[in-house]
């Protein structure tokens, strides 16, 4: 190299080599360190605000993703097969020559309503207590902790609780159907001089407390999930064309709340959902109508309806099908209607959100989209049922049996 001796190192050689043997500072690693942990908390603060962000989107979308979910975790699961065995002990209830008899479920109690008794069992299937009516075609219904029987073209109700009769009211006028609400009212149409149908609401000690009638038939009352109001639905025929009408009311004032006009079908049934929705079977459709007359859902029904049941939860129709043996189901919730084919319904109730359906051989519960919830094999065959705490209690001709029935 120009300018160096032999056996002398250049000096720029050495500079390096020297540099490369410098070790860092303390000062240079807690740097280094400050760094790191500043990127780390970068980093968090980054993952909690984009968290955060998506939680919000998450709750701002969810009438969009929410429904897809419930129906796909709704239809999950197995069908939980009862094995159908009939209780023993005091069961069967013997029924004797009583004629036509009705029950209903009043709390963990079996009622039965024959041509002159009204009689409470327990779950075991003894006899709690019985008191002799005068109705000549007793109706029974049941709502929360109280029953109501009405007599159907005469002119007497009975309201009765678990411990006794709380009042027994004879009307002046024929009664053509009756109800019950929740807060221990009661709705009674009855036919009068003046008025083919006419409505009165009494409270729960049988006073008289609202009155309403527009001159058309009424063929259905739907009291209000508290109880005060209802919605009544009334028909009229011109040329041959039957036209529905649904008035809302509230018991505190005499205008009406709301009226949904040229429903161009019978009403048979209508009852509140959860949502303040309506549901409406009629003769050849099943809806679901908002209060100003928006209709929500619509199925037309093809066949003869032969049966119906509404909660607040769900609703269910059944009609007749074309091939021997067999109904169509239609069940419903809030966003859409379901139709299935199963056996032939002998009859169904619905209980939140479920659907109990009886056949010739089966009784099965359903969910709002058709699914089968639960079943049980019978051996014999039945005109009706109650459901009362996961036991399904069987009427038949002269007996009533109870089996196990969960779901």
């Amino acid at each position: 190299m120009i300018g160096t001796k032999k056996g002398e190192i250049p000096v720029a050689k050495k500079e390096k080599e020297n540099e490369e043997n410098v070790t860092p500072s303390q000062t240079d690693l807690r740097k280094a360190r400050r760094r790191r942990k500043i990127k780390r908390r970068i980093i968090k603060l980054v993952t909690v605000i984009l968290m955060v962000f998506a939680g919000i989107m998450l709750y701002i979308t969810h009438n969009l993703w929410m429904p897809a979910l419930e129906h796909l975790v709704y239809n999950a699961g197995t069908t939980v097969e009862n094995d159908g065995e009939l209780a023993s002990g005091n069961f069967p209830v013997q029924l004797g020559n009583t004629g036509e008899t009705k029950i209903a479920g009043l709390g963990n109690y079996l009622v039965v309503v024959t041509d002159t008794y009204i009689t409470y069992f327990d779950e075991k299937g003894e006899k709690q207590k019985s008191f002799q009516h005068l109705l000549g075609a007793p109706i029974i219904e049941s709502c929360n902790d109280r029953i109501l029987v009405y007599d159907v073209s005469g002119y007497s109700y009975v309201i009765a609780n678990k411990k006794e009769v709380v009042y027994t009211k004879k009307l002046e006028d024929k009664i053509l159907m009756a109800r019950q609400a929740k807060n221990g009212y009661t709705a009674v149409v009855t036919q009068t001089d003046n008025y083919p149908a006419f409505l009165t609401i009494y409270d729960k000690e049988g006073k008289a407390v609202y009155k309403w009638a527009n001159g058309e038939q009424i063929t259905d009352v739907a009291f209000s999930e508290n109880g005060s109001g209802c919605i009544v639905s009334t028909m009229e025929s011109n040329g041959g064309t039957i036209t529905s009408e649904i008035h809302g009311l509230q018991f505190d004032q005499q205008k009406e709340a709301f009226v949904i006009s040229d429903l161009h079908t019978l009403i048979y049934k209508t009852a509140y959902t959860e949502s303040g929705n309506i549901w409406v079977v009629g003769d050849d459709c099943f809806l679901l109508v908002a209060t100003d007359g928006t209709v929500v859902q619509e199925k037309q029904l093809n066949n003869t309806v032969e049966g119906y049941t509404l909660s607040a939860q769900t609703a269910a129709v059944v009609t007749a099908s074309l091939t021997n043996g067999e109904s169509l189901l239609y069940t419903a919730d809030e966003t859409e209607i379901t139709q299935t084919t199963i056996d032939e319904a002998v009859q169904i109730h619905a209980l939140d959100d479920l659907v109990y359906i009886l056949t010739d051989d089966t009784v099965f519960s359903v969910n709002s989209t058709g699914k089968t919830v639960a079943t049980a094999e019978l051996s014999d065959n039945y005109s009706n049922f109650v459901y009362i705490d996961e036991m399904v209690y069987l009427l038949g001709y002269r007996e009533i049996d109870k089996v196990e029935f969960l779901s």
